[in-house]
């Protein structure tokens, strides 16, 4: 077994970059803040992120403004001044960023992973981390330090007067070199299984299945573990990429006696799926019960584990 660490080939510096002067899209990603971290103020973080709002018509005065809604808002939008913003579709941040990669000038959010995806892509991206002291508590604010770990501090947005935060550094050759890697792990395969445990990983094995399509006579298929969050893509054009599409159904590691049946099940499905020795499996789904069995069952296949 092999690990190596990679960025992962978005390849869309180039078009950001082409595209900087005539992109006329700025997305501010939403929040559910009906559901945040007990002991949060729910008044104070409405009024904060209505500063984050402001700052950006500030900044994008002849822009096209986008509040692009949290996956599990209800009404939250109607709370905040969106004056002069249009309200979003229901989608996955991912995809959003990829269709409309050639309009987008920056992206914003005050908490929302989105950001970071957008600031991986190359888009000139900031969060309002350190803007919801006090709005929510100090070990909330201490667990997404956590998880912003790593990002440069020109991605933090310290203060409603601070400057833009500026364009990310190209990585275009880092990319290349990132899916050169993939491509070398895939090798000779014929077939590849791309495994994906959300709609949002799925965006992102669409982008991998086009690049091995350009470059051989590659089937490209995607097994799906379903849930209700697939939904929200249901319909979506960038499925078109793969040959073919299966559902497996989610299911959790369990002792309860009344969930071995569809336990069961799910095992005898996963054994019996249509994949041949000689086939690669390219997994989004991060140690899931559907993952360990596809790699028991089918010990001589290719499998490429992709984890953040």
């Amino acid at each position: 077994m092999a690990l190596h660490k990679v960025l992962f080939p978005y390849l869309l510096s180039d078009t950001i970059r082409q595209n900087a002067e005539t992109a006329d899209t700025v997305i501010f990603f939403g929040t559910d803040f009906y559901n945040l971290p007990h002991g949060s103020d729910q008044k104070l973080f409405i009024e904060r992120t209505n500063g984050m709002i402001d700052y950006i018509r500030r900044h994008f005065q002849n822009h096209r403004l986008l509040y692009q809604p949290h996956p599990n808002e209800k009404d939250e939008y109607t709370l905040l001044g969106l004056t002069g913003f249009e309200i979003g579709k229901t989608t996955i941040a991912d995809l959003l960023l990829w269709e409309e990669a050639p309009r987008i000038a920056a992206v914003f959010a005050s908490c929302s992973w989105a950001a970071a995806s957008a600031y991986a892509m190359g888009f000139r991206s900031g969060i309002f981390l350190d803007l919801l002291k006090d709005a929510i508590p100090d070990e909330a604010l201490i667990g997404y330090r956590s998880y912003f770990a790593g990002f440069p501090d020109s991605f933090f947005i310290h203060s409603f007067e601070q400057e833009l935060p500026p364009l990310p550094p190209a990585r275009d050759e880092e990319e290349r070199q990132a899916l050169a890697s993939i491509k070398k792990a895939v090798g000779y395969a014929k077939t590849v299984w791309f495994l994906s445990s959300d709609p949002a990983y799925a965006v992102r094995a669409a982008m991998l299945a086009k690049h091995l399509k350009r470059t051989g006579q590659v089937t490209v298929n995607l097994l799906m573990v379903r849930h209700p969050r697939w939904r929200i893509l249901e319909g979506a054009p960038f499925y078109k990429v793969f040959d073919r599409i299966l559902y497996v159904p989610r299911q959790w590691y369990t002792a309860r006696p009344k969930n071995l049946p569809a336990l069961i099940r799910n095992i005898s499905e996963l054994r019996h799926l249509p994949i041949k020795e000689s086939d690669a499996l390219v997994s989004f789904a991060h140690t899931q019960f559907t993952e360990n069995c596809i790699m028991s069952w089918y010990p001589h296949i290719k499998k490429i584990l992709m984890l953040e």
